[in-house]
């Protein structure tokens, strides 16, 4: 403002050169805001065809202090994971079980995995876990949207860069301690020696000491303080195959092996104009956002990449889907549609006469 009291010109031209700057922090800030809404994908174990799974899971809840999920996913990923969303004005929980954990585990082994993800709903971790990442996240977005080549936005960069860097260090610093005292419950739950030989089960050790970023303690030391506690031990756990907690197995396995169908070129795109512009998947909210300049929204890029590089990337694959939606339309129109300064009246046009 006081630019502009001294001289609206230079006033003018110093708020030109800050627009990039903010754009770009305005990037960043929108990732954190936004929500994490993908889903968890996999199979759904409904309780009443797994009754044994289902009971096994409450009576862990209940040793670790806290209620159990209201959905369980058997997902691909070897891993498990625990999830908590706002909906309206409840909270939905959701677990998401690996099934190679699963066909390779003892059930034993997975209801010690099973406590420690169920221990992050007793300590209150799942609900600033989406925020903590989408903090992350939009660190991380910010610094790619900031061009390198203008020394305001270059001096910007150097200053995120290294007070982001403590802001992460600390945050995994919590993560870590977080994973220690979810291992802490399980081991009271299943056992020590349950718990040690899941996360035996786990891989390799890794001998190297954790990294100020790393998320998680390295499994030699998780393993070494589990093992100093000698629980006993206080759910009944079957004996056998961690398989064996579910009846009938089969058709599960197969829904997870088969997974969902990839989406289409069109499909994925409309599917981020839904998640830019906030309403429904569709192609004039998608010609919306390029009217907008949501061009970068539209598609995601690469890691590293420039802001021009990524640009370029990301007109490319807009360009594909649109082509994939709209098989009649002209290059020239399509070319038209993800110019830097976009014109979709042509793909409009050629939508008004298809529908």
């Amino acid at each position: 403002m006081y630019a502009f009291t001294v001289s609206p010109w230079g006033g003018a031209k110093i708020a030109v050169g800050l627009l990039p700057v903010l754009a770009a922090l305005g990037y960043g800030l929108w990732a954190l805001a936004a929500a994490d809404r993908a889903p968890h994908g996999g199979a759904v174990v409904d309780e009443r065809a797994q009754p044994r799974l289902w009971a096994l899971v409450r009576a862990l809840a209940a040793a670790a202090g806290t209620g159990p999920p209201d959905e369980i996913r058997l997902t691909g990923d070897a891993n498990a994971s625990v999830r908590e969303d706002r909906r309206r004005f409840r909270t939905h929980r959701s677990m998401a079980v690996g099934a190679p954990l699963v066909a390779a585990m003892t059930a034993a082994q997975l209801a010690a995995v099973l406590t420690h993800e169920l221990a992050h709903y007793a300590n209150g971790d799942t609900r600033f876990a989406g925020a903590v990442h989408r903090s992350r996240r939009s660190y991380v977005r910010t610094l790619d949207a900031l061009d390198r080549d203008d020394l305001l936005q270059r001096g910007l960069h150097a200053v995120l860069h290294r007070w982001g860097a403590v802001v992460l260090r600390a945050s995994a610093g919590l993560a870590r301690r977080q994973e220690e005292a979810a291992d802490r419950a399980a081991a009271l739950a299943v056992g020590s020696a349950a718990t040690v030989n899941a996360l035996w089960a786990l891989g390799p050790l890794d001998a190297s000491p954790a990294g100020p970023f790393d998320t998680h303690p390295p499994r030699a030391e998780r393993i070494a303080a589990v093992a100093m506690l000698k629980a006993p031990g206080t759910v009944p756990v079957p004996a056998g195959d961690a398989a064996g907690l579910l009846d009938d197995p089969g058709p599960l396995f197969e829904a997870v092996l088969r997974g969902p169908a990839p989406p289409s070129p069109a499909d994925a795109l409309l599917a981020g104009a839904a998640r830019a512009t906030g309403r429904e998947p569709s192609l004039p909210s998608l010609l919306d956002a390029l009217d907008r300049g949501l061009l970068l929204e539209l598609a995601p890029g690469r890691p590293g990449d420039p802001p021009r590089v990524r640009r370029e990337r990301a007109r490319l694959a807009v360009r594909d889907g649109l082509a994939s939606a709209l098989p009649n339309a002209s290059p020239e129109a399509l070319d038209a549609a993800v110019a830097d300064r976009p014109d979709t009246a042509p793909l409009r046009a050629l939508l008004t006469t298809t529908t």
